[in-house]
């Protein structure tokens, strides 16, 4: 694939110009296509219930769910996913090639998503 075609390299042809292309970048059905279509799609998985590392409770994603939907009932009816990147814990990295900088470590990310009833996706 051409380099400006991938995600990384139309956020470096931009170069933080305010686009319709670099806001649409930021949307979450965008930011779930680059999961889907990224290099590790095998990273998400349909969430049969919460990891006690990421306590997410009803209040802080029920303005996200449909009406009248809870948060267990998503997960029951298979409309929600995690991505786990827990590969990615304690790696060292030191941000630049340089490595007699000082060493970090990375986090791990996680993402949940809620598929609505129409389709979309939340994250």
């Amino acid at each position: 694939m051409h380099r400006l075609l991938t995600f990384l390299g139309i956020r470096f042809a931009l170069r933080g110009r305010c686009t319709i292309v670099s806001r649409a970048l930021e949307s979450r059905l965008l930011l779930w296509s680059a999961v889907l279509n990224g290099c590790n799609p095998d990273t998400i998985k349909r969430c049969m219930e919460l990891p006690l590392k990421f306590p997410v409770t009803q209040e802080m994603v029920g303005n996200l769910l449909d009406e009248g939907d809870t948060l267990q009932q998503a997960i029951k009816n298979g409309r929600v996913y995690l991505v786990d990147y827990e590969i990615l814990d304690d790696i060292p990295q030191y941000g630049t090639l340089n490595r007699k900088l000082e060493r970090r470590y990375t986090c791990p990310a996680l993402g949940l998503f809620y598929v609505r009833s129409n389709g979309d996706i939340m994250q």
